[in-house]
This record gives structure tokens, sequence and C-alpha cells, in this order.
């Protein structure tokens, strides 16, 4: 891929190798949103078709909350757990894979509830708000890496891929889809930290009391954490769905 690319042409094939397995999850993560935004595409075009396009906004808004949710989740759970499931799972030297993972992480939680935008974009013809978005990022993303893989390989390529991700999907991209969509940014980013707090506090403190109680030096110590922690965020989760979602979960 592109990362793996720059890293061979400014740092070294090493730096690729440590920063490879660091994209797994974020990769994962992708295709999992992308499975709901997939057939979201469709609904709205359908729903714009028989003018009941706000009722498909409002299932967006819920979508995005509990998407915003998963991402932030899943980013505290890599920066608690991330150092030793590299030291299991990798040989000695892969050190900066676990800071790649907690960097990338931080950068998707906040990016990847937008793939459902995305879909939404696509459904009112609005493509190009896209296109030129994701332009935008690419060229930052570019003039980061060239500046930051040489000191700081495989960590300079994740800081490369999550600023301009934080900064497009939090000061621009919301602004974009708001007007596009008739949907107040201020909605869509208070849903999101809203689901942010909910989620790293359900998952961040007792991931913290965790592992100052045990050590975590073998896998069944960390996938025992792991549930744990996950039990907790799975109970917080409660709190961001809607009435109606409660009511169907029961």
């Amino acid at each position: 891929n592109t990362d793996s690319l720059l890293l061979g042409l400014f740092a070294s094939t090493a730096a690729a190798g440590i920063y490879n397995p660091a994209t797994q999850l974020a990769v994962y993560m992708r295709h999992l949103v992308n499975a709901v935004g997939t057939p979201l595409t469709a609904a709205v075009a359908h729903a714009k078709a028989s003018a009941d396009i706000e009722r498909t906004k409002a299932q967006y808004l819920r979508l995005f909350a509990y998407a915003s949710y998963g991402g932030f989740a899943v980013m505290s759970l890599v920066t608690i757990f991330a150092v030793p499931l590299v030291l299991l799972w990798l040989p000695s030297g892969f050190g900066d894979t676990a800071k790649a993972m907690i960097v990338l992480s931080i950068g998707s939680a906040v990016f990847i509830p937008h793939i459902l935008s995305n879909s939404m974009l696509f459904a009112v013809n609005q493509h190009r708000l896209l296109l030129y978005t994701v332009t935008g990022e690419a060229l930052l993303k570019i003039i980061l890496a060239m500046a930051l893989i040489r000191p700081m390989g495989a960590v300079g390529v994740a800081l490369a891929n999550a600023i301009p991700q934080v900064l497009v999907y939090t000061a621009v991209y919301p602004f974009l889809v708001g007007r596009a969509l008739q949907i107040s940014p201020v909605t869509l980013l208070s849903g999101q930290l809203r689901s942010a707090l909910v989620a790293t506090g359900c998952t961040i403190v007792p991931g913290f009391i965790l592992t100052r109680l045990f050590i975590i030096n073998s896998w069944p110590s960390l996938v025992g954490c792991l549930a744990a922690v996950g039990i907790c965020a799975a109970g917080g989760f409660w709190a961001v769905l809607s009435p109606a979602d409660r009511i169907g979960w029961r």
C-alpha cells in the first residue's frame, strides 16, 4: 500500500515491516463499518424517492453515534493493550508497532463513523464533496509523511495518517456533510463526542484497573482482561442506544 511504499522509499523496508501489523486492526474496522454503509446508500436513495428522507437522516444519526462508540471503544482498548499484545504476538524489535497501532486507532476512531457519511453523500448525489475531502486529506498526508518518516519511521507514517483524519473529520467534514444533508454539524459533533466520552470511560477506567492488578504476560491473561473490559464496554453501549433501539434489544 501507499504507506509501506513511502516507508520503503524514505526509511527502510524494515520500517515497513514494523508498520504493517499495526494497520490490520484499522482495516478490519473499516470493513465492518463498510458492511453497514453500503446498504445505507440504497436505503437513502429509496427514502429520497419516497419523500421519507427525514426518517433516514434520523437512522443515519443513530448509526453514526453507534459507530463512534465502537471506534472510540476500540481505540481505548488499543491504547491499553497494544504493548502487551505486540510483546506476545511479535518478536523483539517491533516496539514501534504498538506505538503506530495506538496512533492509527486514534485517527480511525474519528474517521470510521464518517464512512456512513460517505454513503449518505453518494445517495444524495453529493459525491464531489467526498472527492474534495479525500483529495485534501491525501495531500496533507503525503506532506506530513515526507516530513515525519525519516525522523520517526513507522510512527511517523502513522502520525501522517492520523493527523489529517482528526483535522479533516472534526473541523471540516462535519460542516460539509451537515450542509449537504441539512443536518446541524453541532448535532453530528455532539453525538460523536457523547459516544466518545462514554466509550472511553467504560474502557479506559476498567482497563487501567486491570493492568494494575494483573501482569499481562500470557495469552490467557491478555484475553481475560480484554474480555472483562469488553463486557464493560458492551454495558456502556446501552447508554448511547436510542430509546427505540433499547426497546428492540429487550
